[in-house]
């Protein structure tokens, strides 16, 4: 049923980014492109005939992953599955220090207006789950954090931002007797 989650968080920012899209140089308005797991393959690892535009470089992402869990109990002993959620929203920024620049006022807006849409609800993956708004994120990813394993692909350029999200069902488990043979 997790994954259910990180379907309803893509399909919920696609429908929000729609609506409001993202100012970037030359005026240009746009919305963030989505993906559950890892970016798709860069120009070069996919044949000629697939290989993504240039300009695909520059456009903000968000990338959904799921990153832990638990299954422990509430105060009462109820068991309470806890799932816990990545966004990495970031952009490939080219060197020069405008770009970059650039490329900070993106992700932090993509940041800010993913805060705004997730914030409207209260439960996901068809109302299984409850979302914690308690959310944090930081600025780009620690040193001990392998980007291939987030789903990058590439060490650099990238800048990006990661807000971790918690997700919770409590777990509806019947009692069940234990029947001793004697």
């Amino acid at each position: 049923m997790s994954f259910l989650v990180l379907k309803e968080l893509k399909k919920r920012l696609e429908e929000g980014f729609c609506h409001a899209l993202l100012e970037k140089k030359d005026n240009l308005r746009e919305a963030p492109r989505l993906y559950i797991g890892q970016l798709p393959p860069k120009e070069g690892s996919k044949p000629p005939s697939e290989a993504v535009d240039k300009k695909d470089n520059d456009y903000p992402f968000i990338l959904i992953r799921s990153i832990s869990g638990d299954l422990s109990n509430d105060a009462t002993g109820q068991p309470v599955y806890n799932f816990n959620v990545a966004l990495i929203i970031g952009i490939y920024s080219q060197e020069s220090y405008e770009s970059y620049q650039d490329g900070v006022q993106i992700v932090s807006d993509t940041l800010d207006k993913s805060l705004l849409i997730i914030n409207q609800y209260e439960y996901w993956g068809n109302s299984h789950f409850a979302l914690d708004h308690d959310m944090s994120w930081g600025y780009g990813l620690g040193k001990t954090i392998d980007p291939y394993a987030c789903g990058l692909q590439t060490d650099a350029p990238y800048f990006l931002v990661v807000l971790n999200l918690s997700f919770s069902q409590f777990l509806k488990l019947p009692k069940v007797e234990i029947q001793y043979l004697v």
